[in-house]
């Protein structure tokens, strides 16, 4: 199984490493960022390094395991994709996290529209995941704009930060990204 390293028109995917640990502090530290994530601030370098150290020993994503995959854009680090897969490879957790002077740009859907494909055509995954704050619009708009049907809200659900917040999920199945590929796309 490949999945990253990939490539589309205008990025390069690849796991992340221990290169990559300040330029992850950094954008994940930012506010703006952070606020619609669960994981504890400050986000610091060590934490960074923490991450990327799991993972280290990864060539590709792996049952049971997390890894973080870098959105590169011109030879620059600008984000990343955060998969889990299931212990059996069924099931993939998706994530993804943008620095804020790339956003708006279509990165992070052509990234995420890559990682999607690229896990269905080259492993046994059935189905992906996706949770958000619902007060989080840009990325429920981009999940929306791969394919991803909404399927739920849990109110109250994850404790972030000390609140408790609500989250929404989304959902893709292999076929449902195979037929909202080959959807009619015309005016």
């Amino acid at each position: 199984m490949t999945v990253v390293p990939l490539t589309t028109s205008r990025l390069h995917l690849r796991l992340m490493n221990q290169t990559d640990v300040d330029t992850m502090a950094r954008y994940r530290a930012i506010d703006q960022i952070a606020r619609y994530q669960d994981w504890p601030m400050p986000y610091t370098r060590d934490r960074a390094a923490t991450s990327l150290a799991k993972q280290s020993a990864l060539v590709d994503v792996a049952n049971g395991e997390w890894v973080s995959i870098a959105i590169e854009f011109n030879g620059t680090v600008i984000g990343d994709v955060a998969i889990g897969l299931s212990d059996d490879g069924a099931i993939a957790t998706l994530g993804y996290t943008l620095a804020p002077e790339y956003h708006g740009r279509g990165f992070a859907s052509e990234a995420v529209g890559a990682v999607v494909d690229a896990l269905f055509e080259h492993t046994a995954v059935h189905r992906i995941v996706a949770t958000l704050d619902p007060a989080n619009g840009p990325s429920m708009r981009l999940l929306e704009s791969t394919g991803f049907q909404y399927e739920g809200l849990l109110r109250e659900a994850v404790l972030v930060r000390g609140e408790w917040v609500d989250d929404m999920y989304f959902g893709l199945l292999r076929a449902d990204r195979m037929a909202w590929r080959s959807r009619c796309q015309s005016p």
